[in-house]
């Protein structure tokens, strides 16, 4: 049925199926909207997507969405009016209706879900599964996802070819948005995600927020009805995070402007960074994901509050944060590091050394190291200095692939127009060498800026070193300074 719904929007035209239902001709693509009281031409066609978009009421979709919102009627009944009406000669086979009810068949699914591990791959721990209800058909191979606790709509996901259907609406009824009783039942003073995706949504809601997920362009419209009722409105508050995608930046416009015009405090944020989605996130790097769901609260309650930047104890108890990195464990973690000591007490000894374990993968001082790429900035010593040095630690062995060496000095200070700053220099060589986490800057005297006037030496410092913290944060690495 899927290719039948596929061969209509292809061989249909937006415009000409607007124009025939409505009985009236689109000026410059526009005409007044039949879906809400309006006497302006509020809705519009995009030739280039086939695809139709009211500015007023928020309703858009296809020719089939359009037909089902104008007629009432379910998707599969739209084809089969647009078939008819247009002559494209189609033939349906009307779905078989199953003889058990949809909660019977969740409930059974969900006493199967322990025969698959797919949750667990897409990063779904026991106990999201467990609340979720998630289920798996044996028989055909798919995963279960109810829509609700009511457990009165759900969508299958095959494990083979990763396709995903959803059940008959003559059997289910129209799709309802995924997690939709949290918009009349929330009582909490938190911001809710908005998401494309039920499996998105069960990502974000494993790490102490709310989420809901629209399912398609569908969904979007869906909040125009539930938006009628003022109380349930005006408590709402939301972050827009779709994915990362031409459909996600378009569902995010559309999303935006419908809130704006009613009123609705929210914030748009890309809390998967740089992966397609929040589930995506979490399969690569939870951490990530973990620290883009607590700076979208922040900026939410940033933007949208009277008080600022304030956050409550109360909320700050529910996040959760990443598990701290330690790149030499119980000593060196990500961010910025200070190692200070005597002059001539072996400080750059001790941080090549350190180097070394780190990017073998070896211990450090009989603790273990985290395996990753290593930048020592050699700023007192040359080329002929460390090879010395390496030789009499290595004893014989391989020197790590993974290890960099640099000896130019460039300060922090724009002394030169011609030569970048230390912060442009290292931003530069992240860039072209992602995979470097960790970072020695041997000696801080050979790159510190000038004092201002009057300034005294703990405002020296800390302006200083909070370059190299911002510059650590941007990048995640660690940047360790050896100071005398």
């Amino acid at each position: 049925m899927q290719d039948f719904f596929a061969e209509i929007k292809s061989r249909l035209n937006i415009k000409d199926v607007i124009e025939y239902y409505l009985s009236t001709h689109l000026n410059n693509n526009k005409c007044v909207c039949p879906f809400h009281n309006d006497k302006n031409a509020s809705l519009s066609i995009k030739p280039s997507t086939n695809t139709f978009r009211c500015f007023g009421c928020g309703a858009s979709g296809s020719v089939i969405d359009f037909v089902m919102k104008l007629k009432d009627i379910d998707k599969f009944e739209a084809s089969k009016t647009l078939s008819k009406d247009f002559g494209l000669d189609l033939k349906f086979y009307k779905t078989k209706i199953p003889n058990e009810s949809i909660k019977q068949y969740l409930l059974r699914c969900e006493t199967n879900i322990g025969k698959t591990d797919y949750f667990e791959k897409r990063g779904l721990s026991q106990e999201t599964i467990q609340k979720h209800r998630l289920g798996y058909d044996i028989q055909k191979g798919m995963v279960v996802i109810p829509y609700s606790g009511k457990m009165n709509y759900y969508q299958t996901r095959s494990i083979i070819d990763k396709r995903f259907f959803k059940p008959p609406t003559n059997y289910a009824g129209i799709e309802p948005i995924y997690n939709e009783n949290i918009l009349s039942n929330y009582k909490y003073d938190q911001p809710i995600f908005i998401v494309e995706s039920p499996i998105c949504a069960m990502s974000i809601e494993q790490y102490h927020a709310h989420a809901i997920a629209t399912c398609g362009g569908n969904g979007i419209a869906k909040l125009t009805e539930i938006f009628k009722n003022k109380k349930v409105k005006s408590r709402l508050s939301f972050i827009l995070s779709f994915d990362n995608d031409d459909a996600g930046i378009k569902f995010t416009k559309e999303l935006s402007e419908f809130l704006n015009k009613e009123k609705v405090r929210f914030i748009t944020f890309n809390i998967s960074g740089k992966f397609k989605d929040p589930n995506d996130c979490l399969q690569r790097n939870r951490d990530e994901l973990i620290k883009g769901i607590e700076s979208a609260k922040y900026q939410f309650y940033k933007q949208t509050t009277s008080y600022g930047d304030l956050v409550s104890a109360k909320d700050i108890m529910k996040m959760s944060f990443p598990e701290t990195r330690w790149y030499v464990d119980k000593l060196f973690t990500k961010g910025v590091n200070l190692l200070c000591g005597a002059s001539k007490s072996g400080k750059s000894w001790f941080v090549q050394q350190l180097c070394l374990a780190i990017s073998s993968g070896k211990p450090m001082l009989g603790e273990k190291t985290l395996k990753s790429s290593c930048w020592y900035m050699a700023l007192e010593d040359d080329q002929e200095l460390s090879q010395s040095r390496l030789r009499k630690m290595l004893k014989g062995g391989d020197v790590p692939e993974n290890f960099f060496i640099s000896y130019e000095i460039y300060p922090m200070d724009k002394v030169d127009k011609d030569k970048p700053t230390l912060i442009e220099y290292i931003e530069k060589n992240l860039k072209i060498n992602p995979n470097i986490k960790v970072i020695v800057i041997d000696t801080f005297q050979k790159v510190r800026s000038s004092a201002l006037m009057k300034e005294s030496m703990f405002a020296h410092d800390y302006r200083d070193i909070s370059a190299f913290k911002q510059l650590a944060e941007r990048f995640d690495v660690c940047i360790l300074i050896v100071h005398p």
